[in-house]
């Protein structure tokens, strides 16, 4: 990743939509609950993002659970399976979608989708080496 002026949305579309291995994503500050970045029309509903900041407190009860995201945006909210959930990042399932969340040492919360033909395991690389970038940087 360039570190030279880089924003949020450069993040976005030009490190990681490109690669294919991401088929959507958006980027949030957490404390101030903004949206930095995205593919464009998405976004989280604040009941979503507030679960999904639960999830990196409470990763026990989500895997028990699951976790429903897009509640009242979608006919069909998206139920998802929690494969695994920690203080740093969780992995979830809904069929061929998978949903990867993570947060920044920084308080940065990303939310990365993978769709067919993207391949869930190359999103999930992308997550923890995106993690690790802004964790290095104290971002």
């Amino acid at each position: 990743m360039a570190t030279d002026a880089i924003t949020w949305q450069d993040i976005v579309d030009q490190d990681m939509i490109p690669t294919s291995n991401v088929s959507h994503m958006v980027i949030y500050q957490i404390d101030s609950k903004m949206r930095l970045a995205g593919t464009k029309g998405y976004y989280l509903p604040e009941k979503d993002f507030n679960q999904c900041i639960d999830v990196f407190a409470n990763p026990q009860q989500y895997l028990v659970d699951g976790i429903t995201l897009f509640e009242g945006v979608l006919d069909d909210p998206l139920q998802f399976l929690v494969a695994k959930a920690d203080s740093r990042s969780f992995y979830a399932k809904r069929g061929a979608t998978s949903c990867f969340g993570g947060r920044s040492a920084g308080n940065i919360l990303l939310l990365l989708f993978a769709e067919p033909p993207v391949l869930p395991g190359r999103t999930a690389n992308a997550l923890e080496a995106l993690l690790d970038y802004l964790d290095e940087y104290k971002i």
